[in-house]
């Protein structure tokens, strides 16, 4: 058995969170918006329906709160308690996040390739 796997009782132990897109009998080798979504994504994606039709504009406030919560999250899987987490509405708007972080005069070689998202490429 693979050493990473070991101490886990199923073989693929987070497929349980992704039945709808039955990962325990299915490969996904994708690593952008085609992969699999937990099942908690679409119980996320209809809150978020639902808020928006009760609350229209006043629902950022609540957004606001899922981003922190979300942001936390990320923070303790990681256990960096100050780490800065990014969140941004789209795949474009990280990567223009991320390249202005970058020291663009000192010319660094960002590499790529024909696999990427669509924006890095823009």
């Amino acid at each position: 058995m693979n050493d990473m796997l070991d101490g886990f009782d199923h073989p693929a132990p987070l497929s349980v969170h992704y039945t709808h897109f039955d990962v325990a009998n299915r490969l996904f080798l994708t690593g952008h918006s085609h992969q699999a979504w937990p099942d908690v994504a679409l119980e996320g994606q209809r809150q978020a329906w639902l808020d928006a039709a009760e609350m229209l504009d006043g629902k950022w406030s609540v957004v606001a709160e899922k981003v922190e919560q979300v942001t936390e999250g990320y923070r303790a899987l990681m256990s960096d308690c100050s780490g800065d987490i990014t969140l941004d509405t789209n795949t474009h708007a990280l990567v223009a996040r991320f390249l202005s972080a970058l020291p663009l005069r000192e010319r660094p070689r960002i590499v790529t390739t024909d696999g990427e998202f669509h924006s890095i490429r823009r």
